[in-house]
C-alpha cells in the first residue's frame, strides 16, 4: 500500500511532464528558442535552482520572527512550466520579470506563510540579512522538493537574470515528453556547444528513491511470507504432537458417536484461543513498529489501517486453521480400533 502511495502521490507539481536540461548561460537562449519552435512543447524557462536539483537556505524575518527558508532562484515563467499550484496573489511573468527582480518580490508556499503565521500573506515583507527588503506578491500550494523523503520546509522563490540560469526547464503532454527530448537532444547538437547533452526526464531525477522503494518492498514481502511459512510450520508441530498425545481420547470419542467436525473443533479449540490473541497482540506490535520503521524512512507515507491489519489476521487464521484442519481430520477419520491400540 505504501509503495502504491509513493508512485502515485501528487508532488505538487507536473512531474509527468517536464524534462530538465542543464545549459550553460551563453547558450540558453538559442536553446530555448529552438525549443518552442516545436508545437509539442507548451511551456520552457530558464532556472538557476530546480525541483529535486536542490536548493540553498537563507535566514528571513519579519517584525515578530525569524525562519530558516529555503530558496529556489528562477526564471519568470519557471513556476508555470513546473505546474505550480498559484493559491494567492499572481505568479513571476516575463513582462514584469526584471521590475520583480529589482523590487525585491518573492512567491512563497504555504508552509511558508503557515509558519509565519499570517493570514494575509500577499503584500507582506520580510528581511534578509537584516538589509534587503522583499516583498510577497503571490503563494503556491505546498510541493515536495525531493519527493517524500523529506519535509516540506518553509521556501520562497525569486527571479534572477538570465546569465545565471543553469537549467531549462521543459513541459510538453506525457505522451509527447519522449519525442520532446529527442527533439532537444537534436537541437542541442545543432548549437555545437561543449558541454555535454545531459536532457532527462524530472521522474529520472526520483528513480533512486523508487528504486530503494521497490527494494524496500521485496524485502518486506519476503520476510512476510517467510514468517508466515515459519508459523504455519510451528502450529502444525504443535497440533501434530498434541494430536498423538489425544489419540485414544479421540478414538474414544468417535465410538461414542462424535462426529468428525465435533472432534476436530475439540481438538482445535485452544489454538483458536492461541490464534486470537496473536492477531490481537501481533497488530498491535506490527502497527506500532512497522510505522516507526516508515518514520525513519520517510516524512511522508500511508500509516497501516484496521482494515489491513484485520485482513492480515484473516489471512494468517484462515491459512491456520487449514494446516491444523489437515491434520485433526486425519486423526478424527482413522479407525477407532487402531486408535485404541495406539501406544
Amino acid at each position: 500500500m505504501n509503495a502504491g502511495f509513493q508512485e502515485t502521490v501528487d508532488l505538487g507539481y507536473e512531474r509527468n511532464e517536464i524534462i530538465i536540461v542543464p545549459v550553460n548561460p551563453d547558450n540558453f537562449s538559442a536553446l530555448r528558442n529552438e525549443v518552442l519552435s516545436n508545437p509539442k512543447v507548451i511551456s520552457a524557462e530558464g532556472t538557476q535552482n530546480h525541483i529535486g536539483y536542490g536548493n540553498y537556505r537563507r535566514p528571513l524575518k519579519d517584525k515578530e520572527k525569524q525562519l530558516e527558508v529555503d530558496v529556489l532562484d528562477i526564471g519568470p515563467g519557471y513556476a508555470q512550466t513546473m505546474g505550480l499550484r498559484l493559491a494567492e496573489g499572481r505568479f513571476f511573468d516575463r513582462e514584469r520579470g526584471e521590475a520583480d527582480r529589482i523590487n525585491g518580490s518573492i512567491v512563497v508556499n504555504r508552509m511558508f506563510v503557515n509558519d509565519f503565521g499570517w493570514t494575509d500573506p500577499v503584500g507582506r515583507t520580510v528581511t534578509l540579512y537584516d538589509t534587503t527588503r522583499l516583498s510577497v506578491v503571490g503563494v503556491v500550494e505546498d510541493f515536495y522538493q525531493n519527493g517524500v523523503w523529506e519535509a516540506i520546509e518553509p521556501l520562497m522563490l525569486r527571479v534572477i537574470p538570465g546569465d545565471r540560469y543553469n537549467f531549462l526547464a521543459i513541459r510538453a503532454k506525457a505522451g509527447d515528453l519522449a519525442a520532446v527530448l529527442d527533439f532537444v537532444s537534436d537541437k542541442w547538437k545543432s548549437l555545437a556547444t561543449n558541454m555535454i547533452y545531459g536532457g532527462r526526464f524530472q521522474n529520472d531525477l526520483m528513480q533512486e528513491g523508487a528504486d530503494i522503494n521497490s527494494s524496500i518492498l521485496k524485502v518486506n514481502v519476503f520476510l512476510a511470507i517467510v514468517a508466515t511459512l515459519l508459523s504455519l510450520i510451528g502450529m502444525y508441530n504443535m497440533v501434530s504432537l498434541d494430536t498423538l498425545k489425544r489419540t485414544k481420547e479421540i478414538g474414544i470419542r468417535k465410538i461414542q458417536g462424535a462426529s468428525v467436525p465435533v472432534i476436530m473443533y475439540l481438538v482445535s479449540r485452544k489454538y483458536l484461543a492461541i490464534l486470537l490473541i496473536a492477531s490481537v497482540a501481533g497488530s498491535a506490535a506490527g502497527f506500532y513498529l512497522s510505522k516507526g520503521l516508515m518514520d525513519s524512512i520517510w516524512d511522508y507515507f500511508v500509516t497501516i489501517g484496521a482494515g489491513v491489519l484485520l485482513l492480515a489476521s484473516l489471512l494468517m487464521v484462515a491459512s491456520t486453521l487449514a494446516t491444523i484442519s489437515i491434520k485433526v481430520s486425519r486423526a478424527a477419520m482413522q479407525n477407532p480400533v487402531e486408535s485404541l491400540r495406539y501406544e
